[in-house]
């Protein structure tokens, strides 16, 4: 009868001990399986993540390129508007002059007091139209993007992450006159996040005095 009790607690013994090493076991399952879940999930998020933030800076570096491109053209049409405003007011002929870049000294460098910026707006006509400003204290201003008509200007619209800084740089040839001016363009943006920093884009271009010659 002894034994019998006794083989019973045993059992009952082994069997709670079997409990303990399954629950404890199980548990340690638990966890492992957590961990594994989690770290499924991180990655795709992670990567999902960075490719948003890829997105996001390749959608703003091709609008800082086109910035940038915009007034760089628009610099060249102003040099050809003020060729052929002459040209008319000349009746016809072609005036042989150095006054190429009029209506641009605010975006020439000064030979004395240094470095000089400016900005351009392009929904203005040149002539007469005030688009091109000086930066006060070579600080330009953030250009305005109007949601609506999609157009970027100066005038209209809220502030945009865009400043776009216009200096133009006169070549003097060994004649001593200016018949080439180097355009340098810089576009610049603040990025997504705290941690992506500053962003610009950088354009240069070269324009020449060739209608006057």
């Amino acid at each position: 009868m002894q034994q019998s009790k006794t083989k019973k607690q045993n059992a009952l013994t082994a069997n709670s001990q079997k409990l303990k090493a399954t629950r404890g076991f199980t548990l340690i399952e638990t966890l492992i399986a957590i961990t594994v879940l989690l770290l499924s999930i991180t990655a795709p998020l992670h990567i999902a993540s960075q490719a948003l933030f890829s997105a996001f800076y390749a959608r703003d570096e091709i609008t800082a390129y086109y910035l940038a491109e915009e007034a760089i053209e628009y610099i060249k049409n102003s040099r050809d508007t003020r060729f052929l405003a002459d040209v008319f007011d000349s009746g016809g002929a072609v005036i042989n002059d150095d006054a190429w870049l009029v209506g641009l000294e605010d975006c020439i460098e000064d030979p004395i007091t240094g470095r000089k910026r400016c900005t351009v707006d392009a929904t203005l006509a040149f002539m007469g139209g005030n688009a091109v400003a000086p930066c006060p204290d070579s600080i330009c201003l953030n250009i305005q993007f109007d949601s609506t008509t999609g157009i970027w200007s100066y005038s209209s619209g809220d502030p945009s992450k865009f400043k776009r800084i216009i200096e133009l740089k006169p070549q003097t040839n060994n004649g001593g006159t200016n018949e080439e001016a180097l355009i340098e363009v810089t576009v610049e943006w603040l990025g997504n996040n705290a941690f992506s920093g500053a962003k610009k884009v950088f354009l240069t271009a070269v324009m020449t005095n060739w209608q006057r010659k």
